[in-house]
C-alpha cells in the first residue's frame, strides 16, 4: 500500500505521553468489542425516522435521537406568546420604521438556514428596530410535547451560556398557534467550514483557540456540546468566532459522565458516542476539538472513510481514522507536534486524552509560542 494513501486508516489509541508520528503512523489498539451490526441497531432504535437510512445520509449530517434525556429547565407553559409574521414583499433589513407599522413583534425577511428540529429566518423585532435571527420549531415538531422540551431546553441552555464565543439569545417566545421560537444575534459572516482550507495554519489555530475558550466556559457551567465541527462555527467579518447549534447539548453538572443516546456528526464522532450506553462527557468535546485540528492538519474530517454516514459511524465505533498525507503534513507540521496534539485529543480511551479543554488548549498555545524555533530547526 501506498505510504501516502490517504484512505489508509488507523485507530487512535497513543500513550498519553508518546508523539505522533508525523508520517501518521501511531500505536493501534481496537476501540470497542460490540458487534458491529448491534451497533448499528442500537443506533438506528433511537434515530428519528427521517434519519435511520445511514447510507442515503451524509457523513457532516449532525444525527439527532427520537428523543433526548432532557428535562425542560423551563416551564412551556412560562414562555409568553408574541406575533411573528412574514414582512412585506421588498421590505429590507434596514427598513425598521416599516416594521414597527405592523402588527408583529417580529417580522420575517428571509430564510437563513433549516434543520431538524427548527428553522431560522432572517427577522426585524420591532420594538428595538433591529435585525435579529429568529429560529421557529418546524410544524411537524410543533405540537410534538418531547420535541417542545427539546427545542426549549436548547434555547435555555444556550441563554444561560454569556460569553462573547457563545451566539446570545435575546427572547423565547410562542406565536399565537403555540410554535415555540427564539431570537438570537443575527451574526454577519460565515460557517468556518467555508474558509477553513484557504485560512493559515495560524488563523485555523486562532479561530480554534477561541472555540476553546466558549467549551472551556460551557464545561465550567455543566454543559457539554456533543457536536463540535467547524460548520457550527461562525466566523465573522470582524474577527468574530461564535459556537452555534446547540440543539445536542447536555446539562450535565459536577458530574464526569452521563448516558445519554447516539447524537452527533459521524465524520468527527467519538467512539463513546457511538458505543452504547453512550456514555458522553466532557471528554467527548475533548476529542470533537481534537478531530477539528486533525482537519485542520490533514485537510477532512477524521472519519471520513467511504461516503456515507453509515460508513462513518462503523469507523468512528472503532475509532479509526483516515491516515495523513505525508507530504501535507510536512509541509504543515514538520515536527508533528500539532498532529501529536491532535491524536492525544481523539484517543479511544477518555482516560488518555487531555483532562480539560484548557489543557488542550494550552498545549496548542505552547507549540503557538516556540513555532518559529520550529521552523527554523
Amino acid at each position: 500500500m501506498n505510504e501516502d494513501d490517504d484512505e489508509c486508516p488507523i485507530r487512535s489509541q497513543p500513550r498519553a505521553d508518546a508523539p505522533a508520528d508525523p508520517h501518521g503512523t501511531v500505536n493501534t489498539t481496537p476501540a470497542t468489542s460490540v458487534e458491529l451490526p448491534q451497533v448499528l441497531q442500537d443506533i438506528l432504535a433511537t434515530l428519528a425516522v427521517a434519519e435511520q437510512d445511514l447510507f442515503a445520509t451524509d457523513a457532516q449530517t449532525s444525527l439527532r435521537p427520537k428523543q433526548y434525556r432532557k428535562t425542560a429547565t423551563a416551564s412551556i407553559n412560562s414562555v409568553r406568546a408574541r406575533s411573528v409574521r412574514s414582512a412585506p414583499d421588498g421590505l429590507t433589513e434596514d427598513e425598521g420604521d416599516l416594521a414597527s407599522n405592523q402588527a408583529a413583534d417580529y417580522l420575517t425577511l428571509g430564510l437563513l438556514g433549516a434543520g431538524g428540529m427548527g428553522t431560522v429566518f432572517l427577522a426585524r423585532q420591532a420594538a428595538l428596530g433591529r435585525s435579529v435571527a429568529l429560529k421557529q420549531i418546524n410544524r411537524s415538531h410543533q405540537h410534538d410535547s418531547q420535541s417542545q422540551v427539546d427545542f426549549l431546553t436548547e434555547a435555555v441552555l444556550t441563554g444561560k451560556l454569556e460569553h462573547p464565543n457563545i451566539v446570545p439569545i435575546y427572547e423565547v417566545g410562542k406565536s399565537p398557534d403555540g410554535a415555540l421560537f427564539y431570537s438570537m444575534k443575527n451574526i454577519k459572516g460565515k460557517a468556518w467550514s467555508e474558509s477553513i482550507q484557504s485560512l493559515s495554519l495560524d488563523e485555523n489555530l486562532n479561530i480554534l483557540l477561541d472555540v476553546c475558550d466558549a467549551m472551556a466556559f460551557a464545561h465550567a457551567q455543566g454543559v457539554i456540546h456533543r457536536d463540535l465541527k467547524p460548520t457550527n462555527i461562525m466566523t465573522g467579518g470582524f474577527g468574530e468566532v461564535l459556537v452555534l447549534d446547540w440543539g445536542l447539548a447536555l446539562h450535565i453538572g459536577a458530574e464526569n459522565s452521563v448516558e445519554g443516546s447516539f447524537g452527533g456528526t459521524p465524520a468527527y464522532m467519538a467512539p463513546e458516542m457511538v458505543n452504547p450506553p453512550f456514555r458522553v462527557g466532557r471528554f467527548s468535546d475533548i476529542y470533537l476539538l481534537g478531530a477539528i485540528l486533525y482537519g485542520i492538519l490533514t485537510g477532512k474530517a477524521p472519519h471520513p472513510l467511504g461516503g456515507s454516514a453509515r460508513d462513518c459511524v462503523l469507523a468512528a465505533s472503532r475509532n479509526e481514522v483516515a491516515k495523513p498525507e505525508t507530504s501535507r503534513i510536512h509541509a504543515i507540521d514538520p515536527s508533528g507536534e500539532l498532529l501529536g496534539i491532535a491524536v492525544r485529543a481523539m484517543a479511544t480511551d477518555p482516560k488518555d486524552r487531555f483532562s480539560s479543554v484548557i489543557e488542550f488548549q494550552s498545549a496548542v498555545r505552547e507549540f503557538l509560542s516556540h513555532r518559529e524555533s520550529l521552523l527554523l530547526s
